[in-house]
């Protein structure tokens, strides 16, 4: 059943060239001086010269910070801090993927609540963050409405923040900077943004706001993502895409349980276990929750399948739980996404339990489900990606 309750959203600036409006967005909020958070093929590109030309004209200075790796560490979350007391910053921009993002949140939060172990697990960041302006560069994490942000520590594990004050002030989305995407990061990223998108819908924390978002994600996606992989220069595919992942994140934001107040994401099997195999084997986030995504709709099929007709509805054209699964499945087929492990070149039997056992401890994420998933559930689950 929906839930209704205080939606969570940032203000959001939506369209190709919105990225000329940065430096009067970055004016609004009083702040004369921003640290840009990217990386070095973005500000190698004419999208660093176009930020710089737009702050100016507002009378606003930049430094930019380009150090961000894949699965971003504590340690470059550090230095992104250092950075913005050394430049002086008042405000942080994050252009990139979901690393850059997450980067640039943790640090705007750590600024103004006593760093970045302070702000560590649920709801400890007390204080807003430093005003924040989030341009994705891909059409998939939907970090930019997020309150969450995922970093790695010295030891492997992950560190998680989770905190409203990560919303940023603004998510600026232009399509035209998803152009040069190459095929797999568009089909992985697009596929994160599906995840996002239904198990949010499948979610029992969702409201009727998330789901209609959600459905509205699902049926761009659907129509989408095969021609943006077809045709990376399909401009009315990436404009869609773009905007079905903001949508997709926004829904995952406002459809899961609050703790202490705080949205936790509203994320299900699927994340879970994807997570869990991304971690183990290095796999890109959008390949390791995709591969999963069928599964995890088909255990759920029972107890949630009035809501899995309506995704078929949405990604098939007829309301049906198997031509919803299917459908996904012909998706990754076409794209030419590896849909098992052992596809990748990695993995084995042996990994199994582990792998299950770390899925089973994402309760966080496993609450949104329609029923309790059994360690049994689980190893059918791993068991059929391997």
């Amino acid at each position: 059943m929906s839930k209704e309750r205080g939606f969570l959203s940032p203000r959001t600036i939506f369209g190709s060239g919105s990225l000329a409006s940065i430096g009067a967005e970055a004016g609004r909020f009083g702040v004369r001086r921003v640290a840009v958070f990217t990386t070095k093929g973005v500000f190698n590109s004419v999208s660093a010269t176009a930020i710089t030309s737009s702050l100016e004209k507002e009378g606003v200075s930049s430094s930019f910070f380009t150090d961000i790796e894949p699965e971003p560490s504590v340690s470059t979350a550090e230095k992104a801090l250092a950075f913005i007391k050394e430049s002086g910053a008042e405000g942080v921009i994050g252009v990139g993927g979901g690393s850059v993002m997450d980067v640039a949140k943790a640090a705007a939060a750590a600024a103004t609540n006593n760093g970045l172990a302070a702000c560590a697990g649920i709801n400890s960041a007390k204080s807003p963050a430093l005003p924040m302006i989030l341009v994705p560069t891909t059409a998939g994490t939907g970090s930019e409405a997020t309150t969450v942000s995922v970093l790695i520590d010295a030891q492997g594990k992950k560190f998680v923040i989770y905190s409203r004050h990560l919303l940023p002030s603004t998510a600026l989305i232009d399509p035209l900077l998803t152009h040069t995407m190459p095929k797999d990061v568009t089909v992985h990223s697009g596929m994160d943004a599906l995840c996002h998108a239904v198990e949010s819908y499948l979610s029992v924390n969702s409201s009727k706001t998330s789901e209609a978002m959600a459905l509205s994600a699902i049926s761009l996606i659907a129509e989408a993502l095969p021609a943006a992989a077809k045709d990376p220069s399909n401009a009315s595919a990436r404009h869609d895409m773009s905007l079905a992942a903001h949508l997709a994140g926004v829904a995952m934001t406002n459809s899961g349980a609050e703790v202490d107040g705080c949205p936790i994401a509203g994320a299900g099997i699927t994340h879970a276990v994807g997570l869990a195999i991304g971690a183990r084997y290095s796999l890109p986030h959008g390949l390791s929750v995709g591969m999963v995504l069928p599964h995890a709709m088909n255990a759920l099929k029972e107890s949630s399948r009035s809501r899995l007709e309506s995704v078929g509805n949405a990604i098939a054209g007829r309301p049906d739980a198997d031509a919803a699964i299917d459908k996904i499945n012909k998706i990754m087929l076409e794209s030419g996404m590896k849909r098992s492990i052992r596809e990748c070149g990695k993995g084995g039997s042996a990994d199994i339990e582990g792998i299950v056992n770390d899925s089973l401890s994402a309760k966080r994420l496993l609450v949104n489900c329609s029923r309790e998933i059994s360690k049994d559930d689980m190893q059918q689950i791993v068991g059929m990606i391997m």
